[in-house]
């Protein structure tokens, strides 16, 4: 972005020092810098406004970043307890630690309005030695129901559904996407986790 503010037009030879000075030119030298002060207020606010932060979060509006590179970049992890029925929203995070005290219903929600790809990770973990069903759902727009595409695995069996397996020291990892702002959803059953022995 240029800059409008223009330094160069000021005067810096007036008032000639021992000599009669027309007050034009002092009129002249202070509108300009009145004028460059305006257009400085005017910049940086828009920088305030429009410029990525360190010190605060960023919402970039689905502008594109290119030609960067990226070190120790995590994602937000959200854990929560699925009593019966739990939304799992992209935009609150993109790790969830669920845990199971109930049979489940998890609703994928939040979705990103414009046609990019995205993706849940869910890592399902089991309160007790009692054995939990997982019902999958999702909604894109205004809670509209979205299609779900389950992985060809007996995991899924089929279902948008797993079975979470009595033993509390597993966990199961399933991964939610989309491409389209969430009217189609996948789901992949990535694997069943256990203690190291």
């Amino acid at each position: 972005m240029a800059s409008n503010i223009v330094p160069d037009t000021i005067d810096d030879s007036y008032p000639v020092a021992g000599q009669d000075n027309d007050s034009q030119g002092f009129r002249d030298n202070f509108n300009i810098i009145k004028t460059n002060f305006t257009y400085s207020k005017q910049e940086i606010e828009d920088l305030q406004d429009n410029t990525a932060k360190t010190n605060a979060e960023n919402n970039f509006f689905e502008n594109d970043l290119f030609r960067f590179n990226s070190r120790q970049q995590t994602h937000e992890h959200v854990a929560v307890n699925a009593d019966v029925t739990q939304e799992i929203s992209f935009a609150t995070g993109h790790h969830y630690e669920v845990t199971l005290p109930n049979d489940s219903t998890l609703t994928l929600v939040g979705w990103p309005t414009t046609n990019q790809y995205a993706e849940i990770i869910m890592q399902i973990f089991h309160d007790s030695g009692v054995q939990r069903n997982v019902t999958f759902a999702a909604e894109y727009s205004t809670g509209l129901p979205s299609t779900l595409r389950v992985e060809d695995t007996t995991e899924f069996g089929g279902t948008a559904a797993i079975v979470c397996d009595a033993a509390n020291n597993k966990s199961q990892l399933i991964k939610a996407f989309s491409y389209d702002n969430g009217i189609t959803v996948y789901l992949q059953h990535m694997g069943t986790f256990v203690a190291a022995a």
